[in-house]
């Protein structure tokens, strides 16, 4: 995967879709230009957000765009996502891509420059 090809990034948000299906809302991100979705749900959970993350997954496979989890390492690692997404309360960076290996995008939220250094002392 090229990470320059990945230029206009997707988040998703059910409470904005007003009873229209996400896997519809997805379709049509990828198709006005959509290079990555990440699937970010917060209300969701356990078994209900596994469903819907492999149905937001094979819509992505659809398209060949990559497809990452919003906070959950192991949901990503278990329904084998392009990657995860982490914040500043969840897992580390480095725990996350000692969970997932080389080959998975690990993406952090920074809010200071001491995030971001962290998040740089960890890539070099």
């Amino acid at each position: 995967m090229n990470y320059k090809d990945l230029c206009l990034y997707a988040i998703t948000d059910r409470t904005f879709l007003k009873g229209k299906a996400l896997e519809d809302a997805v379709r049509e991100a990828i198709e006005g230009g959509a290079t990555i979705i990440q699937l970010r749900e917060k209300q969701l959970k356990g078994l209900e957000l596994k469903e819907l993350a492999l149905s937001i997954k094979s819509v992505c496979n659809e398209y060949n765009v990559p497809f990452i989890i919003n906070d959950d390492v192991m949901l990503a690692k278990e329904i084998d996502a392009d990657g995860v997404h982490v914040g500043i309360s969840d897992m580390s960076v480095k725990e996350a891509r000692n969970i997932l290996g080389q080959d998975k995008i690990v993406a952090a939220t920074i809010h200071t420059i001491h995030n971001t250094k962290q998040i740089i002392f960890f890539i070099s």
